[in-house]
Order: structure tokens, then sequence, then C-alpha cells
């Protein structure tokens, strides 16, 4: 994984989709799997999910389903990250 920055700044856009695509059902838990959370050189999670979407799009596989699907998985990522914000204000509020 540590490769996928590279790639997607090589412009190398169909390796990137293989790999990214390989990874996406891990995106359901908003983590990697162990064996590959240790690497500090890979993008978060919602950079890899913008990051294929824009590879699809160069590719021009306009694979509408699998679009739908992947900004569902990043509008779940918006509301948890929200959600923690929101607590964190109330957290600060009531110090």
């Amino acid at each position: 994984m540590y490769e996928v920055q590279h790639l997607y700044d090589e412009q190398h856009y169909d390796k990137l989709v293989e790999i990214l695509q390989e990874t996406f059902p891990y995106s359901q838990q908003l983590q990697l799997p162990p064996a590959l959370s240790n690497n500090d050189s890979c993008p978060d999670r919602a950079t890899q999910l913008a990051m294929l979407m824009d590879s699809l799009w160069q590719l021009k596989q306009y694979q509408v389903e699998y679009i739908i699907s992947v900004c569902e998985r990043l509008k779940l990522v918006i509301l948890l990250l929200c959600k923690i914000i929101v607590n964190m204000q109330d957290q600060k509020k009531n110090t």
C-alpha cells in the first residue's frame, strides 16, 4: 500500500485501481486490515477512495454503481467525522 501515492502521482491509474479495489471491502470498517495499517506513508482511507474515483474517471471507466458505492462510503466517513467534531466541541464546552 505504500506505493498508492506514488502510483497516483505517476498517473498509473490502472494499477492503482487494481490495488484499491482489492482493499476496498475493508473500508466498511473505515480502516485497513492490520497487516497494512502500520504503514505511516499510506494515505488515509478517504484519500484512497478519492484517488480511486479519480483514477476510474481518468481511465474512462465510468462504473456508475461502483462510483455511487464509493460516494456512499465517503458520506459515511464524513458523517462520522462530523459526529466526532461535534462531540469534541460539546466536551470542550462542558469543561
